[in-house]
């Protein structure tokens, strides 16, 4: 399942930011539910890629220490939202 789409303009892996925002989504749920990891998607896909498009390092840290990089990108996602 590919939930998103490549852009030529960016480096792109879908299969990394696929896994990265269902890992997120299993967070902010607490659970495993296929309906409510496509809701998240639904809803934070768009501040997901604003915060990997501003921090590309982010998917490189992620190969490395997956659950700080996780860390950083929740913070940084729901800060941008609760503004």
């Amino acid at each position: 399942m590919n939930f998103e789409q490549p852009t030529p303009e960016k480096e792109s892996n879908p299969e990394k930011t696929n896994e990265m925002q269902i890992k997120l989504a299993l967070r902010f749920y607490g659970f495993d539910s296929d309906e409510k990891v496509m809701n998240w998607i639904q809803e934070y896909s768009p501040q997901f890629r604003e915060v990997i498009n501003q921090h590309p390092k982010y998917m490189q840290e992620y190969e490395h220490n997956p659950e700080e990089t996780l860390d950083k990108i929740e913070r940084e996602m729901y800060e941008k939202i609760e503004r």
